[in-house]
């Protein structure tokens, strides 16, 4: 797809222009760059890239393998199909010397430990994440969708479908019945019951996530959090942070919260954090759910099952990234990044994506065709 293309080629300018420039010592990028040591200038170098399995990472990884040996580097490329595999692939290329990982990730949760637990000596190679964040400490930079954003996206649009008006006074004075963060079970359990007493009234919400979950959840929190403290909204599992929300099933954490938490209660709404989770998780609850109106449902990701699943009133609405804006973002960011101290990570904006605006955002733009039978192809 040429949009992914051009996220590759960006990725190749990033670290071109990172790693001829001046010596490079740190940066803040995914995370802590802390006790960082400074890079040689060496002009020819081993970049070790570690992509999924999924057509466009595959694609995305030759793309970027075959513009790096032409400028004379040596790469090793891996894809993977499990979080085990990612996993010995990064720990096999810093032991093959890599001066640069690219990493998209299968796993955050899991890449983010590896990264953090190799036992080699890793603070001389600069480390990309790709796609999605990782947010571990030896990170030096991220390439992707601003999943901050998308969060805070995906919240907003379920506090207006419900009408709510933002609390009047200090969310610190309201009291603790709203605040759902006091019934949050130990380590994100959904059938943990909820002990704190949930205002009646109040809209029902959950949160799942995959990779990027850390900074997805952060953002839809900071917007939620006042609701929820004023006792608007609640969050009956409480599961209110990135590791709390992480699933790499989507339909059957949906089917796990319907059963344990809601065949009694409404569910207001369900956000889905992570790339392409809406789908799975919408239909697991058009067969699961038994309340008196469907929830609410958002997401990530402009897969044609999202689109389609829009269109069908399953979905109501997501976030999608125009990756054509990457290589100005990338260019920019990079423009002060002599040396990792000062790297900036390349986000790129979010589009919220409803029935109002789907054809002016999706099918105009010639990023889909929707054919005569009224399936949605997606184009490039």
């Amino acid at each position: 797809m040429i949009r992914r293309i051009f996220s590759v080629i960006l990725v190749f300018a990033l670290m071109m222009a990172m790693l001829m420039g001046c010596s490079q010592s740190g940066s803040d990028g995914d995370g802590s760059a802390e006790g960082k040591k400074p890079r040689s200038n060496a002009a020819m170098i081993m970049v070790g890239i570690s992509m999924t399995k999924e057509d466009e990472s595959t694609k995305a990884g030759e793309t970027l393998k075959t513009a790096l040996e032409e400028a004379g580097h040596t790469v090793e490329l891996a894809y993977a199909d499990s979080a085990a595999a990612q996993t010995m692939q990064i720990s096999a290329m810093v032991e093959d010397g890599a001066s640069v990982l690219v990493v998209d990730p299968l796993n955050s949760k899991e890449v983010k430990k590896t990264l953090q637990s190799i036992t080699v000596d890793v603070s001389d190679v600069m480390v990309i994440s790709y796609g999605s964040p990782i947010g571990a400490s030896t990170v030096d930079g991220y390439v992707g969708p601003d999943y901050y954003t998308m969060g805070q996206q995906q919240a907003q649009h379920v506090i207006e479908q419900f009408g709510l008006k933002a609390p009047q006074s200090d969310p610190a004075d309201q009291p603790a019945q709203g605040d759902a963060s006091a019934s949050a079970p130990a380590k994100g359990d959904a059938s943990a019951p909820a002990e704190a007493v949930i205002n009646e009234d109040a809209v029902t919400v959950e949160l799942i996530a995959g990779n990027g979950a850390d900074k997805a959840v952060e953002g839809a929190m900071s917007v939620l959090k006042p609701y929820i403290d004023a006792g608007l909204v609640a969050v009956p599992s409480g599961n209110l942070t990135g590791d709390a929300c992480f699933t790499d099933d989507p339909a059957a954490r949906a089917k796990e919260l319907c059963s344990q938490l809601y065949t009694e209660r409404e569910l207001g709404a369900l956000l889905c954090l992570g790339k392409d989770q809406a789908a799975a998780a919408s239909d697991a609850l058009l067969a699961s759910y038994r309340g008196s109106a469907f929830p609410v449902i958002t997401g990530y990701g402009d897969s044609p099952e999202a689109l389609q699943h829009l269109t069908r009133h399953l979905v109501s609405m997501f976030s999608v990234s125009d990756t054509s804006k990457l290589p100005q973002l990338a260019i920019e960011a990079v423009a002060t990044a002599t040396d990792r101290t000062n790297m900036e990570d390349v986000l790129l904006d979010c589009t919220a994506v409803t029935l109002k605006n789907y054809k002016e955002v999706l099918l105009e733009t010639g990023l889909y065709t929707q054919a005569d039978n009224g399936s949605f192809v997606k184009n490039g």
